[in-house]
C-alpha cells in the first residue's frame, strides 16, 4: 500500500504545467468566461509584455555570448616583400627572406570566459522563460479572484437594494400612519432611523461593488461592458 502511494506521489511530482491551460491560447474554438477573463487580462496586461520582451533580449545576450568565440581564434599573416616587387639589388635577398609567414593564435583564457559567459546567458534566458510562467500563474490566481469578488459585491448590491426598497415601502406606510396619529412619533423615528440605516448600507455595498469592478478592469485592461457576456450579467443585476 506504501509503495504504491509513493509510485503515485512521484508521478504526481513529476508532471509540468501546462501553461496552455493556465492561459487559453487566443486561438482555442472555446472557453468560459472565466478563462476568457485571463485570456484579455494577458494579451492587455502591459507588465506582462514586459516580461516577455525581457526573456527576448535575454536570448538575444546569449546570442552575442555566443560570438564571443570568434575572438578566440586569429590568423595572421604577410608575404615578404622582395618577393612582391623584386629588384635587381634585393633579389638575391629573396632567397634567404621567407617568401611569406602566417600564424595561428588561439586564445586559452578566451575559450574559458567565452564558455562560462554563453553557459550564464543560457540560464539567465531559462530564468526568465520561468518568469512567464511565474507571471502566468500569478495573472491567473489574480483575474479569478478578483472576477468572483466582482460577482459577490454585485449580489450583495443588488440584494441590499432589494433590502433597502422593502424598508422603504414599509417607511412610507409609516408615515401616513403617523400623519394620522395612528402612531407616537418615537415610533416613527425608529422607522426613520432604520430605513436611513438601510440607505446608508445600500451606499456601502453599492461603492463595494463599484471598486471591485474597478480592479478588475485594471487588470483586463477593458472595461467591463466591451465583454458580451459581462455586459449581460450586469443587464441582470
Amino acid at each position: 500500500m506504501s509503495i504504491t502511494f509513493l509510485i503515485i506521489f512521484g508521478n504526481v511530482m513529476a508532471q509540468t504545467i501546462d501553461y496552455n491551460r493556465i492561459i487559453i491560447p487566443e486561438a482555442a474554438a472555446e472557453m468560459g468566461l472565466e478563462e476568457r477573463l485571463v485570456q484579455i487580462a494577458w494579451q492587455n496586461n502591459p507588465t506582462n509584455r514586459i516580461v516577455e520582451m525581457e526573456v527576448t533580449a535575454a536570448e538575444y545576450d546569449h546570442q552575442a555570448a555566443k560570438a564571443g568565440y570568434l575572438d578566440v581564434f586569429s590568423i595572421m599573416g604577410n608575404l615578404n616583400e622582395f618577393n612582391l616587387s623584386p629588384q635587381e639589388s634585393t633579389r638575391q635577398m629573396a632567397a634567404f627572406w621567407p617568401r611569406y609567414n602566417v600564424s595561428a593564435v588561439i586564445n586559452v583564457g578566451q575559450i574559458a570566459r567565452t564558455s562560462a559567459n554563453v553557459k550564464q546567458t543560457r540560464e539567465l534566458t531559462k530564468i526568465k522563460q520561468e518568469e512567464i510562467g511565474v507571471r502566468k500563474l500569478e495573472l491567473r490566481a489574480e483575474v479569478l479572484t478578483l472576477y468572483e469578488n466582482y460577482k459577490m459585491h454585485m449580489e450583495v448590491a443588488r440584494l441590499q437594494r432589494q433590502i433597502e426598497n422593502d424598508v422603504y415601502s414599509s417607511f412610507l406606510v409609516v408615515e401616513d400612519n403617523f400623519r394620522n396619529g395612528e402612531i407616537t412619533l418615537e415610533e416613527y423615528n425608529t422607522f426613520q432611523k432604520e430605513n436611513n440605516m438601510e440607505r446608508m448600507r445600500t451606499i456601502t455595498t453599492e461603492n463595494a461593488y463599484w471598486t471591485a469592478k474597478y480592479e478588475l478592469e485594471k487588470v483586463l485592461g477593458v472595461p467591463l461592458e466591451d465583454i458580451s457576456e459581462i455586459e449581460r450579467l450586469s443587464r441582470n443585476r
